[in-house]
């Protein structure tokens, strides 16, 4: 049984969501967080909820950061395994108080998120995981160093498989040395750990996604990655946000940022999100806390 926390409430799609995951995925306690400023709205979802099995706590101090501080002291303290925040809270504004109440820095304890693409390309089914590094805005070499080895580890459970990595770059094969790129660097680095499954040279987001564009501009087909590392926050947004909005029935961002953190996992909503990319944020981090266990 996994103990999930929502905390927001108050969000519609996460209220829908709720009400589906107690209906469709029992055997799980479920709690949800309101704020106590918006007593005549939370007293229609405390009604909405009476039926459900699933729980609420009304945050008693006010103000805009209450319930996030709540959920993240729950979670510190170990009273839940999963929490739910960001539908209704820009990332920048949640992620100090994660790591504030977590007790983590960049420096001992570097988190690591990622989201999972699904789509079909060239005719087919592909499932790719990109690391974002939300965390950092723009991590050095031995940061995206670790940020990768981090989620090699997470790719293999959610892949099955043992994962094949693309470092993403505005240009595609090796860099001479006096242009030496942070892809090429932290690719090298890599090797020297022994760490397998890494193309050996930065690609363009073409290249890692089409084996014809692979074939042209390496002379090669290259190894179809199932891992996209985007080596900063910029890039990361731009490719999550063009997938969005622009992937159509073709790819789709089907869940988001997940955090693995020392002590929990953290679905790291987007306020644009959707009852259905909740679902299967949940269902993946079940799957990743199960397998931890």
């Amino acid at each position: 049984m996994a103990r999930v926390l929502f905390a927001e409430g108050w969000d519609k799609e996460v209220k829908t969501a709720v009400a589906d995951l107690a209906g469709s995925r029992p055997g799980h306690r479920y709690e949800v967080l309101l704020k106590k400023e918006h007593k005549d709205n939370n007293d229609l979802i405390i009604s909405s909820l009476k039926h459900t099995g699933v729980k609420y706590h009304v945050c008693e101090e006010g103000g805009y950061e209450a319930p996030y501080a709540e959920a993240v002291k729950q979670l510190s303290a170990n009273l839940t395994d999963i929490l739910f925040a960001g539908a209704d809270i820009p990332h920048f504004s949640f992620l100090p108080i994660l790591f504030r109440g977590l007790k983590v820095h960049r420096s001992t304890d570097l988190l690591t998120s990622f989201a999972l693409i699904e789509g079909k390309i060239e005719g087919r089914d592909r499932q790719i995981i990109m690391l974002d590094p939300t965390v950092v805005t723009n991590p050095s070499d031995e940061e995206l160093t670790r940020m990768t080895k981090s989620v090699i580890a997470v790719g293999s459970q959610l892949l099955g498989k043992t994962p094949t990595v693309a470092l993403i770059s505005h240009a595609t094969g090796k860099d001479r040395p006096e242009r030496s790129t942070k892809q090429s660097r932290v690719i090298s680095m890599l090797k020297s750990e022994g760490i397998s499954g890494v193309i050996p040279e930065p690609l363009q987001l073409d290249t890692a996604l089409y084996r014809s564009v692979a074939s042209k501009k390496l002379g090669r087909i290259s190894t179809t990655p199932n891992i996209l590392v985007m080596p900063d926050i910029t890039s990361a947004n731009v490719l999550y946000k063009s997938i969005e909005h622009f992937g159509g029935d073709k790819m789709k961002i089907t869940s988001h940022l997940l955090w693995r953190s020392p002590i929990g996992n953290v679905g790291l909503l987007p306020r644009t999100t959707t009852k259905d990319q909740i679902l299967k944020s949940f269902d993946i981090l079940v799957n990743m806390a199960r397998i931890s266990k």
